[in-house]
């Protein structure tokens, strides 16, 4: 779910790729809701859908905290090609292929 951010909060960071948020931040749950999950963590709404298009819950249940996924391989051309992006920037996100 997405939330409009508050302009004074602009030292905040985005868990996955550590840019600044822009306007829409979206809250990721490290270990899905329907695993217990409760903690959030705050992401741009593309990271967010990268996430979810590259791990499915029950491997997010199994090792998704962020360090994992910030180093993960599967991430990694994402982050490289997101890192000079502005904050809001958005594209279509490509579900990948589950092997």
């Amino acid at each position: 779910m997405a939330e409009r951010r508050d302009d004074r909060a602009t030292e905040r960071r985005c868990a996955l790729c550590d840019r600044p948020l822009g306007h829409l931040v979206e809250q990721h749950h490290p270990l899905p809701k329907s695993e217990g999950g409760r903690d959030t963590v705050p992401v741009h709404p593309i990271c967010h859908r990268a996430i979810h298009s590259h791990f499915t819950n029950a491997e997010l249940a199994r090792g998704g905290d962020m360090a994992t996924l910030r180093n993960s391989p599967r991430l990694a051309a994402f982050r490289k090609w997101i890192a000079k992006k502005p904050p809001d920037f958005h594209a279509p996100t490509r579900r990948r292929k589950r092997d």
